[in-house]
């Protein structure tokens, strides 16, 4: 059977709206009605919520059903401080006590709230009204020298578990630090306590996974248009850089990875490790990360026969391996070819 064990949550929100001696009998005649209710994967359906909405509306009154369909039936529940953050990201003036009064959300418990089916289709009528006047390309291009901005959308729009360590080497950041606060403007934001990315739901997430794709293929090719190494060239949605396959001989082939930033992850880390790989970057060097790569990074496996090459005013900053591969030594001779001077450090 259905049950709910958070009569205080009802009292406090229907407070909200009545005085205490109404409240009082609503919470008592919901109350009373627990174990009449069947199991919510019935009442689930559509048609059957309805007649027993219309039911209980013509016993007992419009704000008793509310409140036992709503707080006993739910069927699309959100976390508090989700919904907290889709006011925050849409700049609502609205709080959940607002919305509550409205009768458009209810409260499970303390952390749980349920948005009702009819709210569902307000908010789709909304995004339909709203959806449009978010210009995502605008949005990408005010981050787009940022570069742990962007690593970090790329790593909740395409829910990636990247390596931390990778990272704050790689960006000069503290990154666990640094998505605690993390938010972009209308489009989403990191919540600590749940761990995830709340987006506004008014975003179709595909259309910006397609942007996001398109604007980091460009940044791409423009690093591949000043350092051009001859070679099959497409674009790569599993790690998200351009990829050049260099045949160096008959018999050996080498891949130049283009990327205007990087997030580091085990997928990138095994794409084809077991042939020599140069990874040219578009983002500034730092300090740290040469220390790591020389110390740690160039002694794994999969990074033993890669190369990262860093491209900055003029110059390509160069860290390999102390133990060069031949055909890693080929794609970086091509290095040398360019109109930038090679600073191997």
């Amino acid at each position: 059977m259905c049950t709910c064990d958070n009569k205080d949550i009802t009292c406090q929100d229907c407070s909200l709206k009545y005085d205490p001696d109404v409240c009082n009998e609503i919470v008592s005649k919901i109350e009373s009605l627990k174990d009449k209710l069947i199991c919510e994967e019935v009442l689930n359906n559509e048609n059957i919520v309805n007649k027993l909405g219309n039911l209980l509306e013509k016993r007992l009154g419009s704000e008793i059903v509310k409140y036992c369909i709503l707080n006993y039936l739910s069927s699309n529940r959100i976390d508090v401080e989700e919904l907290e953050a889709v006011i925050e990201l849409n700049n609502l003036s609205y709080s959940i006590n607002d919305l509550i009064k409205l009768g458009l959300v209810y409260r499970i418990d303390l952390n749980t709230i349920y948005i009702p089916m009819y709210t569902t289709y307000l908010l789709a009528t909304y995004c339909k009204e709203l959806k449009h006047e978010i210009n995502l390309e605008e949005i990408i291009d005010l981050i787009s020298n940022d570069y742990t901005a962007l690593t970090t959308l790329e790593t909740a729009l395409f829910n990636i578990k990247p390596n931390i360590e990778f990272i704050n080497k790689l960006l000069g950041v503290n990154y666990e630090e640094y998505i605690k606060s993390f938010k972009i403007d209308k489009v989403v934001k990191y919540v600590p306590n749940l761990d995830k990315f709340i987006y506004n739901p008014i975003i179709n997430i595909d259309e910006f996974k397609v942007l996001f794709n398109n604007f980091k293929r460009s940044k791409a090719k423009s690093i591949y248009r000043k350092i051009e190494i001859p070679g099959h060239t497409q674009y790569s949605k599993s790690i998200r850089c351009l990829i050049v396959t260099s045949m160096i001989s008959e018999k050996i082939h080498g891949l130049v990875i283009y990327c205007p930033w990087l997030v580091p992850t085990k997928k990138f880390e095994r794409y084809y490790s077991n042939v020599p790989r140069l990874v040219i970057l578009g983002l500034p060097l730092q300090k740290d990360f040469i220390e790591y790569y020389h110390e740690y990074l160039s002694t794994l496996t999969t990074f033993r026969k890669t190369a990262f090459a860093f491209l900055s005013e003029g110059s390509i900053y160069l860290l390999k391996p102390e133990q060069l591969d031949k055909g890693l030594e080929s794609l970086i001779d091509y290095l040398y070819s360019t109109e930038f001077e090679v600073i191997e450090l």
